[in-house]
C-alpha cells in the first residue's frame, strides 16, 4: 500500500510539473521496461 502511495504520489507531482501529456508519453514504456526486468532487484540467472 505504501509503494501504491508513493507511486500515485510521484506521478501527480510529475503530472503536476510537466503535464497529462508529456508524463502519459514517459510512462509508455514502462511496460516493456518492466517486461525485460529493468527493475527487478533479484534476478536469477539461468
Amino acid at each position: 500500500m505504501l509503494a501504491n502511495a508513493a507511486l500515485f504520489a510521484a506521478l501527480a507531482d510529475l503530472i503536476g510539473v510537466y503535464g497529462e501529456d508529456a508524463v502519459a508519453k514517459m510512462t509508455t514504456g514502462l511496460t516493456r521496461r518492466i517486461h525485460h526486468g529493468e527493475f527487478t532487484l533479484k534476478r536469477t540467472s539461468q
